[in-house]
């Protein structure tokens, strides 16, 4: 739970300091997803940025689409070790 709300911490953080009027976010999901996309929209019409919902078949694919570049965020995934040494980030 705790490392989930980091990551809402952190969207949020972003959204406050980048130039998001104009700005377009793309979020990978599962396909059936529904509260995700709900939640993103809302994020969307109260801090005028658009969204694009990458609707994907796994979390591996998620992630894939993450580290590529296609995806701007990954919406539930959990932080483990294995995907902070998949994407370089620092371990507590």
């Amino acid at each position: 739970m705790y490392n989930k709300l980091i990551l809402w911490d952190w969207l949020i953080v972003l959204l406050f300091t980048s130039q998001v009027h104009a700005q377009t976010y793309s979020v990978a999901t599962e396909e059936d997803d529904f509260i995700a996309r709900v939640l993103f929209d809302a994020f969307a019409h109260e801090y005028h940025f658009d969204v694009r919902f990458n609707r994907l078949p796994s979390h591996k694919a998620i992630l894939q689409s993450v580290k590529t570049g296609e995806s701007d965020f990954a919406v539930n995934i959990t932080y483990s070790r294995h995907s902070a040494a998949n994407f370089r980030i620092k371990t507590m």
